[in-house]
């Protein structure tokens, strides 16, 4: 796994891609050796399959009973593990480091629309509504950057490097993405601009970002307070 991760670091990966690889990946040496198979050349797909079934979410705490409990893995979530699994083995096998991937033989986890979750308008305007009370030192800018992202479809990560010059004045964005290094430029609506305009930058560059810290910890900020 470390092998992996540092050849995917030579390829320039971001650190938050590298950090996700090693938290999918890691479980997976002891997981196979309480199966007898202490290299990688001995994983088998019946252990990746049963492997697959490890999968949860995320810890979240019942606010009636106050008791912590894991929620299932979403299938739009354990799709994303397989492919990082199926892009490790397929990796090792190319160079000829295992002579059989045992990842090929993994059926596609098959994910629906009824896991995408649309906000109605009504649930929208509800969570507006709330920002004041949960926010009262930054409101403002809680509401920049909620309207922003609402609109422009950005990670939170690419919300929190949106560049002061970026916003153009036809109130179009051209912005290089953080994740995937690519430009994409979208139109948003006056509103946006109005917003975003009416707070003051949190660095000389940046609307919500500093520019010292790492991109990473400022995106864990903005999605703790968005939690909420």
């Amino acid at each position: 796994v470390n092998g992996y991760v540092e050849y995917k670091r030579s390829r320039n990966k971001n650190a938050e891609t590298l950090r996700k690889l090693a938290d999918i990946l890691k479980p997976l040496a002891p997981f196979a050796e309480k199966r007898g198979q202490t290299a990688l050349k001995d994983v088998d797909f019946e252990t990746l399959v049963k492997f697959e079934e490890t999968w949860t979410g995320k810890r979240v705490k019942d606010p009636a009973t106050g008791e912590w409990r894991t929620l299932p893995k979403s299938a739009h979530g354990k799709q994303k593990y397989q492919e990082v699994v199926r892009m490790f083995f397929r990796h090792w096998h190319n160079i000829g480091k295992i002579t059989k991937n045992p990842a090929a033989a993994l059926e596609p986890i098959a994910t629906s629309d009824a896991e995408i979750h649309v906000y109605e308008t009504a649930h929208v305007k509800n969570l507006f509504k709330v920002i004041e009370n949960l926010f009262p030192r930054i409101a403002a800018r809680v509401e920049a950057f909620l309207l922003f992202q609402y609109f422009s479809a950005f990670r939170i990560s690419d919300v929190c490097t949106l560049a002061v010059d970026e916003l153009q004045a036809d109130n179009t964005v051209t912005h290089q993405q953080w994740k995937t290094k690519r430009w994409v430029s979208v139109a948003v609506p006056q509103i946006v601009v109005d917003r975003l305009r009416s707070i003051t930058p949190t660095s000389e560059r940046y609307f919500f970002w500093t520019g010292n810290s790492q991109v990473e910890t400022c995106a864990k900020d903005w999605s703790a307070n968005l939690l909420k």
